[in-house]
């Protein structure tokens, strides 16, 4: 447990000092020339004011600021409750279509695994712009609206987008799972179990999703990744006042470092206390 704690620890401190170092790259080119002075000078000037977070500001007109704590954490907060949601939600949709793939005939589990890859291939904003069109035509014919298209001032949307963003992920999911259990069933203890008179939702409950959790986790990275890089598309288009909106709409080094740092810290969380409960139910070691 010790050495865990160790190397994660080292493993945060030194992807913090990367998001600093990146953070402050805008300030090393001028022009087509490079300023080391200023770019080691903008870096003392973000850990300077890491250290003193209530004296920080940003400009909303060309003379007037904000604190930036406690504005951030309402557009910070309102991000992670969309990026984790749709999270669990393509995972949960992935694991519930991939179990009762098992169940269906092969031809029809070909048939699905073509529709599977055509999903994959399908553009984010193709996704996004057609359901809200959908739901704008669906409002029109029947007077019913069936979800909000977009958030307005004080009223915020959460069902929509979380929706939206895991629909191409639960694509992935579904693939990943199903590649996994399909590896686990064509093991030795499978075979055994099945000799006992052990039916497949038990095997596949009991012993294949336990083994396979370790899969999952190692491609749930690629796929934070995925979802991480569509939420300022799903922001700007679902009118989101969120984190990434916030970076866009104030582009500045310092405001870019410590949005994503603190982006970077729930999810580097969210992975260490995934991983030590793989490591409890499974008894596997994975490394974050």
């Amino acid at each position: 447990m010790t050495g865990f704690v160790t190397k994660s620890g080292a493993k945060f401190i030194l992807t913090a000092i990367i998001i600093i170092f990146a953070g402050s790259l805008p300030k090393l080119f001028v022009g087509i020339s490079f300023d080391f002075s200023a770019y080691l000078k903008e870096i003392h000037n973000v850990l300077s004011a890491m250290i003193h977070p209530s004296e920080l500001f940003f400009y909303t007109q060309p003379e007037v600021t904000k604190p930036i704590f406690p504005y951030l954490w309402h557009p910070f907060f309102y991000s992670m409750k969309i990026f984790f949601g749709s999270f669990l939600l393509a995972l949960l949709i992935g694991l519930i279509f991939s179990y009762f793939t098992f169940f269906l005939p092969r031809r029809l589990r070909k048939v699905i695994s073509a529709i599977v890859f055509i999903g994959e291939s399908l553009p984010d904003l193709f996704v996004i712009i057609t359901i809200q069109l959908l739901i704008v035509w669906f409002y029109k014919q029947t007077h019913i609206l069936l979800a909000n298209v977009g958030g307005m001032g004080d009223h915020y949307v959460y069902l929509l987008p979380i929706i939206c963003l895991a629909i191409l992920p639960s694509f992935l999911f579904y693939r990943v799972i199903l590649l996994a259990c399909e590896d686990e069933l064509g093991k030795d203890y499978i075979d055994m179990a099945r000799s006992k008179g052990i039916r497949l939702p038990a095997l596949l409950i009991r012993h294949v999703l336990r083994n396979m959790l370790t899969s999952i986790f190692f491609h749930s990275k690629t796929i934070i990744w995925m979802l991480l890089s569509n939420l300022l598309v799903f922001e700007y288009l679902f009118n989101i006042r969120g984190i990434t909106m916030f970076m866009y709409e104030y582009p500045e080094p310092l405001i870019f470092t410590i949005c994503m740092l603190m982006i970077f810290v729930p999810i580097f969380l969210f992975f260490m206390i995934v991983q030590l409960l793989i490591q409890w139910f499974t008894g596997q070691r994975v490394v974050v």
